[in-house]
């Protein structure tokens, strides 16, 4: 099905600062629980941008609808910039869309849409050939009416849109893969919002396409999940045409959804695809050596790969949703949300598990609410499931803490100062210390304090920072000793007495030998005058 061919090069932390007497606990991954708003019949498909120009994301959802009667249509919720949206405007456009993309396609500065339809059933039998509608945006979160544009002819379910520069003139353009036909189709954008004919690429199965550049040379190439599970690379030469695809990956099973990064930081494309079978879905990562793909799989049953540094560790991150039942594996999943932290290599810790409903598609990543994190978009529903509702579930990292001390070992009456800082806190509580120390109750987010401990012995400060998160709680602890001085009452002079106390001792040194050499000068003076 692909071409022997053999490509010229092919897919294959934060700085601790260590203080002497320090503690910190470092944040955890955390979301909110999912906030839903009611779209369109069926939503498969969420792209994000801001479509109203105000600097606040939105989310633009294609709904499939029914297939039997060609219905389906375009849900615009504007956000308000807190990761909260209004009420859905529906738009009207082609016939049952399954996917969505956004970008400038009349490069008038305004955000546009596009859709991959399905079409609907022919009552001959069969279906009707699916096309790409593209939605003009007015930059008010309106749309003029859509123009539909045809993909590849015979039977085909376009099922995945992607957008960029194929030939390198500063126009977008569009692929199309599609299955039953195994083909990508490629329409390169004239710059007005049109497009033109297709051209079509045999590229497996077709379940899904990325725009990459795989092989580091400038060109765009197009990476395309395929049947058994393998997933095609259609290397670019830059002119808007693509080479005959080359597959890699696992025989296996149904590539329906795919993703890319750099997962292992060696400045080149990897790739995320999910399977799927009856039955079953599984999630692979395919590493980019410069030479060709090996695939390490992440060992988990999921689907819908999304790609982002959602812990913050400047690490990317793989989130999948959990396995659930659907025609060809990975078409909804099973109410959990996966998320896989990097480790920077290409390998993945253990999943953190967020709970989600059980009818759900995860279908977009992007910072909604601007806390420079990024957030999770979800669709519920299919055909005749009453839900039919986009959720929204936004990154809230357990908080971490740092505490310091400016000494481990001090003696009674002498000052030691407690400094904190703290990330993704809402409240923070100090605790422990010695009765009267002032290390209590209720704590700024961030700061500093002086303690002076009376007697002797070792005492431990804690700070414990809570956030909106579940289980967000945080604590650090910091220990030392308060030793008895020498002298009177076991204290110790404070360092500015004993400044005061050397300077004193200094002045009395002076003033002796001023005193000695007054009293010798009289005496000095007499045997002088007496020898004369």
């Amino acid at each position: 099905m692909y071409a022997e061919k053999r490509c010229v090069a092919r897919l294959a932390g934060v700085l601790l600062l260590s203080f002497a007497f320090s503690h910190s606990v470092e944040a955890k991954l955390g979301f909110k629980p999912a906030v839903s708003y009611p779209v369109g019949t069926a939503p498969l498909a969420v792209a994000v941008g801001d479509f109203n120009g105000d600097g606040k994301p939105d989310l633009a959802v294609a709904n499939a609808g029914n297939p039997e009667i060609g219905d389906g249509n375009v849900s615009i919720l504007l956000g308000n910039g807190d990761g909260t949206f209004q009420a859905a405007l529906n738009v009207a456009t082609g016939k049952n869309p399954v996917a969505i993309a956004v970008g400038d396609f009349n490069r008038d500065g305004r955000l546009d849409v596009v859709v991959a339809n399905i079409g609907r059933q022919d009552p001959a039998g069969g279906w009707l050939p699916g096309t790409v509608s593209v939605l003009l945006g007015n930059g008010d979160g309106s749309f003029q009416k859509h123009v539909d544009f045809g993909t590849a002819s015979g039977p085909i379910y376009p099922d995945s849109v992607a957008v960029g520069d194929f030939n390198g003139d500063h126009v977008l353009d569009l692929a199309v893969a599609a299955h039953p036909a195994a083909v990508v189709s490629v329409l390169l954008g004239n710059g007005d919002g049109t497009f033109q004919p297709h051209v079509d690429y045999a590229a497996g199965f077709a379940g899904a396409v990325a725009v990459v550049d795989v092989n580091q040379d400038g060109k765009v190439d197009l990476a395309v999940s395929g049947a058994g599970g393998v997933v095609g690379i259609l290397e670019g030469n830059g002119d808007g045409t693509f080479q005959p695809a080359v597959g890699y990956g696992q025989a296996t099973g149904f590539s329906r959804s795919l993703a890319s990064g750099d997962f292992n930081g060696d400045g080149k494309v990897d790739l995320v695809a999910s399977t799927g079978i009856y039955g079953s879905g599984h999630v692979s990562v395919l590493l980019n050596n410069g030479g060709g793909i090996f695939s390490s799989a992440l060992g988990t049953a999921g689907c819908d790969p999304l790609v982002a540094d959602f812990d913050g560790d400047g690490k990317l991150d793989v989130a999948v949703i959990g396995w659930g039942v659907g025609q060809f594996g990975c078409v909804f999943g099973a109410g959990t949300i996966l998320v896989f932290s990097g480790n920077g290599d290409g390998t993945f810790q253990s999943p953190a598990s967020f709970l989600t409903t059980n009818n759900a598609k995860l279908v977009a990543t992007a910072d909604l609410d601007g806390n420079q994190t990024p957030d999770l978009v979800i669709v519920n529903g299919t055909s005749g499931n009453s839900e039919n509702t986009v959720s929204v579930l936004l990154n809230a990292p357990s908080p971490s803490v740092t505490l310091t001390t400016s000494a481990s070992t001090q003696v009674t009456g002498q000052r030691v100062t407690l400094t904190w800082s703290s990330q993704n806190a809402d409240s923070c509580a100090a605790s422990g210390g010695a009765a009267g120390d002032g290390w209590s109750g209720s704590m700024a987010l961030s700061g500093a304090m002086s303690i002076t401990e009376s007697s002797p012995g070792t005492f431990t400060y804690s700070l414990t920072c809570t956030g909106t998160a579940p289980a967000a709680i945080a604590q650090a602890t910091v220990s030392f000793t308060a030793a008895s001085g020498s002298g009177s009452g076991g204290g110790m002079l404070d360092p500015l007495w004993l400044l005061l106390l050397s300077l004193l001792t200094l002045q009395r040194r002076i003033w002796r030998a001023r005193s000695g050499a007054g009293q010798a000068s009289p005496g000095q003076a007499g045997d002088h005058g007496g020898r004369s």
